[in-house]
């Protein structure tokens, strides 16, 4: 079994942790010192890090999974949109991503609840093909 970390962006209003940066979650991994104890790297949580992308390349093997969406403005507690069609730098955070060594999958994870224009009333094989398309312009972007 392996253990992936997610630090969560603090606008989560601070109720599911206290781990908030990259730094915070590789201080408890280290600590616990297994070699099945990671970083789940959530760019929607960690975009505002401090000089996130040198964190995300000190993080190096310690990534497990990472996770895209876009960050919506204004921003609500639940809307995560599709990614390319927001504020957060993919293409940066994914060129680090590489930088630090991860070759594995990217998810994409949405939450789009009670919110205007929500993801969640759309059709979602088009959501999927948008998710895909924008990915994609980031990921071409990076490289």
């Amino acid at each position: 079994m392996t253990l992936a970390l997610e630090p969560l962006n603090p606008t989560s209003v601070n109720v599911e942790s206290a781990i908030w940066t990259i730094d915070q979650a590789l201080e408890v991994i280290d600590a616990a010192g297994f070699d099945n104890v990671g970083l789940c790297l959530d760019y929607w949580n960690i975009w505002q890090n401090e000089d996130v992308e040198a964190a995300i390349v000190r993080a190096g093997d310690r990534i497990f999974t990472v996770q895209a969406s876009d960050w919506r403005t204004p921003r609500s507690f639940a809307d995560r949109i599709v990614p390319g069609a927001g504020a957060i730098p993919l293409s940066r955070l994914i060129k680090a991503t590489r930088a630090a060594g991860f070759t594995g999958s990217y998810v994409v994870e949405i939450f789009s609840l009670d919110v205007a224009q929500s993801l969640y009333d759309r059709d979602l094989e088009e959501v999927v093909r948008e998710c895909r398309t924008g990915m994609a312009a980031a990921w071409a972007d990076a490289h």
